[in-house]
């Protein structure tokens, strides 16, 4: 049977591998891509997308040779299965526009090889996902749960994924906490931001993320519950160190 570190040590060898043998748009001569395209603007774009995949190829890397995921490694995690989620991943990084969601991708490749999450049998599921949600999403589910895994008796929320519970919170309260002022402030900064919070959270709903009740009768303002899928996902993009 191979050792931990026998295992990790082919692991870094086939991302490299994958990295090497991608073609084309991503990794291919830009030169010769952009004579075939034509155009400044193509040569920006392939360049930029050869920059977030980079930068993806990098950070993992730099996990598969962190001790601290070392140390977590799960050894029977089955390196084909890693290694499609791994190119799968890169085509996800190529095409988001924010370079800070590279890091939830990065979490997620992370989260794939350490324990529980390395168990969980639907990776793609939760892969879909991150390439579905926006950065701005991702960024409103992770503040909302901060906030209101608190109220779960749970101080954070390493504590609360052990043993979860549903709490929830009313939205204009999250848009007060994210402009920093005190809860149930009514102000023209508070209201834009809810309007925009509210079609995010619509969308977390219909992803599965969170539950949504309706709490007046023109369905303006909703109050938004954490679910059983909720901690399963968060603990997919949440920092794993």
């Amino acid at each position: 049977m191979e050792s931990r570190d026998e295992k990790l040590q082919q692991l870094s060898v086939g991302v490299a591998a994958i990295v090497a043998a991608t073609p084309g748009l991503v990794t291919g001569d830009v030169v010769a891509i952009v004579t075939g395209l034509g155009g400044a603007l193509i040569a920006s774009v392939v360049e930029n997308v050869r920059a977030r995949t980079k930068r993806l190829d990098d950070a993992v890397r730099d996990a598969l040779a962190d001790d601290r995921l070392r140390a977590r490694f799960d050894e029977t995690v089955k390196t084909d299965e890693f290694f499609a989620l791994y190119v799968r991943s890169r085509d996800t990084a190529a095409k988001s526009e924010k370079e800070h969601k590279l890091r939830y991708i990065r979490n997620f490749l992370v989260h794939s090889l350490i324990a529980p999450t390395s168990i969980e049998p639907d990776k793609e599921r939760y892969l879909r996902l991150l390439d579905e949600l926006s950065l701005r999403e991702l960024e409103h589910f992770i503040g909302f749960c901060q906030m209101v895994v608190p109220s779960a008796g749970s101080p954070t929320i390493a504590q609360w994924l052990e043993k979860p519970s549903r709490t929830g919170a009313i939205i204009s309260s999250f848009a007060c906490r994210a402009l920093g002022l005190p809860e149930s402030t009514s102000s023209v900064a508070v209201n834009d931001l809810t309007a925009e919070l509210v079609v995010s959270f619509r969308h977390l709903h219909s992803a599965g993320l969170l539950d949504g009740i309706n709490t007046r009768a023109g369905g303006d303002m909703f109050h938004f519950e954490t679910n059983g899928f909720t901690p399963k996902f968060l603990r997919f993009v949440i920092d794993p160190f």
